[in-house]
């Protein structure tokens, strides 16, 4: 903090799971009262030690952790995410949680390390979990608990309204599988294209295999010129295009999402930019974003070629 930096404190890590996690230290599960109560005391005392912090919490992972506190005996019907908040409302500053799709293609896992045809389209979709209310993902969540689309940005951004306004929100964990592959990259890409433009504060790419990574830094590193201002963009179709878009001082900086199997040519419309020349990289094949041929915008329309399974940047100057 002396040097002008902020810190961050988490409160604590996947706290229902420390039964598994720390059998020894830990033999029964938590309760609200438990967890709530010394996270409030931890919150006070690095108040006093560090007051320009941020302080994160509860750091859960999985549904039934933010839903119910896995196996806490004081639940009673409660919603734990929502109690948690009110209770640590201004103690608390960000919503932390973890998130890895619970999702399987022919018995197959999607944050696992494979590029089998089945698991690689539904990798691709799952992203759309975060921030689409129409996608319904192959989950007990949706099946059986929500009835309905997990839209979780928006879900954590209510809870946040509704119990702690003003808190801001958080994903430290959160990997899809497939990251020296194709799908990898778009996955990563799409997730990370919805966290920038929702204002989520910290977003930390967490494998949860030791595999290779090379598409999927790769689409993370593409987000390094991706403009400061999120601005709106929609898709008629998120199931084989999504895109991204920003504003980088007079130019507009767009991430195209291809999940389609085959080589899309897209229309893409600009309002307020009639004009523009477009210079464009490519993530598809190779484990690096190529440099593809430039494009010129006329009318504020231009024909995109998108290829399969890939992520492209492209930065629109007027």
């Amino acid at each position: 903090e002396e040097r002008g930096v902020t810190v961050f404190f988490a409160l604590d890590n996947e706290p229902s799971s420390w039964t598994v996690t720390h059998p020894r230290l830990r033999r029964e599960a938590l309760t609200y009262a438990e967890l709530i109560d010394t996270s409030r005391d931890y919150a006070a005392m690095i108040r006093d030690e560090a007051p320009g912090a941020k302080i994160f919490g509860p750091v859960s992972f999985g549904w039934p952790a933010m839903t119910r506190l896995t196996g806490a005996s004081d639940a009673r019907g409660r919603h734990f995410i929502r109690t948690y908040l009110r209770s640590l409302r201004g103690r608390v500053d960000v919503l932390d949680v973890h998130w890895y799709p619970d999702v399987r293609a022919d018995g197959v896992s999607v944050t696992e390390d494979t590029e089998g045809d089945a698991v690689a389209r539904l990798r691709m979709q799952v992203p759309r979990s975060l921030h689409d209310p129409t996608y319904l993902e192959p989950s007990w969540i949706v099946e059986d608990d929500l009835r309905g689309s997990v839209k979780l940005l928006d879900r954590l951004q209510t809870w946040i309204d509704g119990s702690a306004p003003g808190a801001e929100i958080a994903i430290t964990e959160w990997a899809y599988g497939g990251a020296a592959h194709p799908s990898g990259a778009v996955a990563v890409a799409d997730a990370l294209g919805a966290m920038a433009t929702r204002g989520v504060l910290a977003a930390c790419y967490w494998p949860l295999t030791n595999q290779a990574h090379d598409h999927a830094f790769a689409a993370l590193r593409l987000y390094a010129d991706f403009g400061p201002e999120a601005i709106d963009a929609a898709s008629s179709d998120l199931s084989q295009v999504g895109v991204w878009a920003s504003r980088d001082g007079e130019a507009l900086v767009l991430v195209i999402i291809g999940r389609a199997d085959e080589a899309l040519d897209v229309e893409l419309r600009v309002e307020g930019m009639d004009a523009a020349r477009i210079l464009r990289r490519v993530i598809d094949g190779a484990p690096e974003a190529r440099d593809a041929p430039a494009l010129t915008m006329g009318g504020g329309r231009v024909t995109v070629p998108v290829p399969a399974r890939s992520v492209s940047l492209l930065r629109l100057e007027p």
